[in-house]
């Protein structure tokens, strides 16, 4: 049944019990044909991508505040603060292969951000960005961009290519190429996805979602 389906199981109309379902896992992305067009179903990776406070989210020496103005117009941002030198959340992520790293952010004391995919033993991949003018500053990403979304906010697309991926973070800084100890930025809507190019954000909660 095309809409029977949850994380990892797909259903059956006949016979009308559970013996005809299946379950599965893919070991890279899923295409389909829809007349004569082949598209792409797209996954965000992340796991609890707009809940910073849960424990699929790593936090060092950060506070993380939600209920603020958000982007689109939502109370879903979260304020995260630093209380120390290098503060930071983090997720853990065995991602493999080329991957768009993207987050809607928006200045709090700090006036720049840093996005940074970490892989081991491979590179990590480190962005920094502006979020006065919304400029790019430091960086060894693939084709990083950013998008002027509004009211100060920006979505920020960072990328790498790996075998290795082990963690995705981001932190507020002060300066270009620098952390901070105390200052804070504005962030909603973490994604992680296959290709270079940010889509439409894909909500999740514990599992990975496709569309």
């Amino acid at each position: 049944i095309p809409s029977g389906v949850k994380a990892g199981t797909v259903y059956s109309q006949k016979p009308m019990d559970s013996t005809g379902q299946f379950t599965f896992t893919r070991a890279s992305e899923a295409t389909r044909l829809v007349d004569g067009v082949v598209t792409k179903v797209r996954t965000n990776s992340i796991l609890q991508s707009n809940d910073f406070s849960d424990a699929s989210w790593l936090n060092t020496n950060i506070s993380t505040t939600s209920g603020q103005s958000g982007y689109d117009g939502t109370s879903n941002a979260w304020l995260i603060a630093a209380t120390s030198s290098g503060g930071n959340i983090r997720q853990l992520s065995s991602f493999s292969g080329v991957a768009a790293y993207s987050f809607y952010v928006k200045a709090g004391t700090s006036s720049w951000c840093r996005l940074r995919l970490d892989s081991n033993p491979s590179p990590d991949v480190n962005l920094w960005v502006n979020l006065s003018d919304g400029s790019i500053g430091a960086n060894n990403a693939i084709a990083p961009y950013v998008e002027d979304v509004g009211n100060g906010w920006w979505r920020i697309v960072s990328q790498n290519n790996t075998t290795d991926l082990n963690n995705v973070r981001i932190q507020p800084a002060d300066s270009n190429g620098g952390t901070t100890t105390s200052g804070s930025i504005y962030i909603q809507s973490a994604q992680l996805e296959q290709g270079t190019v940010a889509t439409d954000y894909i909500a999740t909660t514990t599992v990975a979602v496709s569309e």
